[in-house]
């Protein structure tokens, strides 16, 4: 919070990219806005494991 206080104490906006997370409550008095610059990602349980696939079109358990 220190930064936080020092920018807007010297006149400079101060705006949070909380990264998807959730922002403590104290935190708001001293930022002036909040805002996402990236989609969340997706989550790694929903990824598709390509290894295997690729081993067994190449009949070769390892990759190069």
């Amino acid at each position: 919070m220190p930064a936080a206080k020092l920018t807007r104490r010297e006149g400079i906006k101060f705006i949070l990219d909380p990264l998807w997370q959730q922002v403590n409550a104290d935190l708001f008095e001293h930022i002036d806005s909040l805002q996402s610059g990236l989609e969340r990602p997706i989550e790694p349980s929903t990824w598709i494991d390509v290894t295997a696939t690729a081993a067994d079109r190449n009949g070769n358990p390892y990759l190069r």
